[in-house]
């Protein structure tokens, strides 16, 4: 007996040593078992709150982008108003194109904005270069895809990280239901008011470039919204209890 309570004494001390109640598999096999599994679970979950947080940060950067890039948007929309203002002088109409044409090569920037990982946010999966430039004929050309990146965050669950350059700035529904480059838009106003003309035919199509990216944003913001986290929490406290 005494031989007994010194075994269970010394088993009893590793347990509390080590915090684990089995050691080696023979102790339980059963028991052994579902520990490694739950320990991968955990593991698991563990890659899964990861991708929730990365996602979320690259979610707010892409928010923040077309925060900014709807502010640009504004403001051509208020010169595009201005110029076509009928009692304003053609210098003056000159001088509010250049300020166009600058706004544009700036929403072009932002349109290559990149990640912590200096990847761009709206090239797809072609990462290896910036997805929008200006060819030698001026125009402005995507060089990324179109193709949607997912990422797991539960065993059944997966969400979207990303959205697509071409998407957001070359796919603007204008009034007269075709679909136009943003970058393409903006430019034709700039030039416009640059020659000294009113821009009023092209007002419509302003407006729709806002309207669009207003949206996208929108759906930026909604998958921001989602809640998962619940869900993991809840499995890794069955996993803590077990």
């Amino acid at each position: 007996n005494v031989q007994q309570l010194k075994s269970d004494m010394l088993e009893t001390q590793d347990q509390i040593s080590t915090g684990k109640q089995i050691s080696v598999p023979s102790e339980d096999p059963v028991a052994f078992s579902n520990l490694a599994m739950l320990k991968s679970r955990s593991l698991r979950i563990s890659q899964y709150e990861t991708n929730i947080t990365s996602i979320k940060q690259r979610l707010a950067l892409e928010d923040n982008t077309l925060t900014q890039v709807n502010s640009i948007l504004t403001r051509i929309r208020e010169l595009s108003i201005q110029g076509a203002n009928d009692t304003i002088s053609t210098a003056d109409r000159k001088s509010i194109g250049l300020e166009v044409s600058k706004l544009s090569e700036t929403l072009i920037g932002l349109a290559n904005t990149t990640d912590a990982d200096n990847k761009p946010l709206f090239s797809g999966t072609k990462v290896d270069k910036l997805p929008f430039e200006r060819n030698s004929n001026g125009m402005v050309v995507y060089h990324g895809d179109s193709t949607k990146i997912e990422q797991s965050i539960s065993d059944s669950n997966a969400m979207t990280l990303n959205s697509t350059g071409d998407n957001i700035f070359l796919n603007v529904e204008t009034p007269d239901g075709k679909q136009k480059s943003l970058f393409d838009i903006i430019d034709r106003v700039a030039e416009t008011l640059k020659n000294g003309d009113t821009p009023s035919s092209q007002l419509g199509d302003v407006v729709a470039t806002l309207d669009h990216v207003t949206g996208s944003q929108t759906i930026t913001g909604s998958r921001r919204s989602e809640e998962h986290t619940s869900e993991l929490q809840s499995l890794r406290h069955l996993v803590c209890r077990l």
